[in-house]
């Protein structure tokens, strides 16, 4: 089973996913900035359980399953196996700018 088969279509799926990334975050403007209209709106979509211990039953919730991460951060919740939470990368984030 893949992840659209879960949701009926694929369409179904990016609606989904659109509609968690406008609730929940917003690209950095950075997208934008560095690439005009092509960047706009543009986001990675995380999975907080790994998509490897998710079983051909589970059935993802959006909601609670899913979370939108600009593609540099999602590069780097997953430099570390298991992959660092959200919290913990957000330390790292301070962490490195002093904070």
């Amino acid at each position: 089973a893949t992840l659209a088969s879960a949701f009926g279509s694929l369409s179904k799926l990016i609606n989904l996913i659109s509609i968690v990334a406008a609730a929940d975050a917003k690209p950095p403007k950075q997208a934008y900035d560095v690439y005009g209209h092509l960047g706009e709106g543009f986001i990675h979509v995380h999975h907080l359980r790994e998509i490897s211990s998710i079983g051909r039953e589970y059935v993802i919730n959006p909601t609670e399953d899913l979370r939108p991460l600009c593609p540099n951060c999602h590069a780097m919740v997953h430099r570390r196996k298991p992959a660092l939470s959200i919290e913990e990368l957000k330390r790292v984030l301070l962490d490195a700018r002093g904070d």
